[in-house]
């Protein structure tokens, strides 16, 4: 896995982090489109995740 190779963090330590600077003002200002794309992605994710343990646990 390339997360780990690079950063030394297991992937959810990757989102964690990443969900946390995309959560700076900061960051938006500098980058609006990179931040919305960036943002979308992980909520599709998020959602995708989500979807995939509600139909484990029927």
């Amino acid at each position: 896995m390339a997360i780990r190779r690079e950063f030394g963090w297991s992937q959810a330590r990757y989102l964690q982090r990443l969900a946390h600077v995309l959560a700076e003002p900061v960051a938006l200002a500098e980058h609006p489109q990179l931040v919305y794309r960036l943002r979308a992605r992980l909520e599709r994710r998020l959602n995708q995740r989500n979807r995939a343990l509600l139909r484990r646990d029927e």
